[in-house]
């Protein structure tokens, strides 16, 4: 549920694409199970997803990736 969008358009995931810039896609929410939902179309597996998005993201949106370390 960090990665979701909630705007006037419906709810978004901001995925990143071989550019390394945003590239927003509508989604369909499924059940909602509190720190997660379920989501039934807009995205697959192989998106990559960013986290906690600013509400100001927009499509093109250039972005540095940050690998998560232990």
């Amino acid at each position: 549920s960090n990665t979701v969008i909630f705007r006037s358009a419906g709810l978004q995931v901001a995925t990143v694409d071989a550019n390394k810039r945003v590239k927003l896609k509508s989604i369909v929410q499924g059940r909602d199970l509190g720190a997660m939902i379920e989501v039934l179309s807009g995205i697959d597996a192989n998106d990559v997803v960013v986290l906690n998005p600013p509400d100001s993201i927009v499509d093109g949106t250039p972005l540095r990736i940050v690998q998560k370390t232990t």
